[in-house]
């Protein structure tokens, strides 16, 4: 009984890491795709001064 104990206990820890790394990778994901929408929103309103100054 105890070595089943032992082997769940193994692949329970084993599975919380593989969702801990999971949920790590879907937030490092997440804020890549924020960068890049701050990046196009700051680069879009620098382009609309650099506009607005031409005119």
């Amino acid at each position: 009984m105890l070595i089943v104990y032992r082997w769940w206990g193994k692949n329970v820890i084993s599975y919380q890491l593989s969702v801990i790394s999971y949920q790590l990778s879907v937030i490092s994901y997440q804020l890549s795709v924020i960068s890049l929408l701050t990046t196009e929103i700051n680069s879009a309103y620098f382009l609309g001064l650099i506009f607005w100054g031409f005119i």
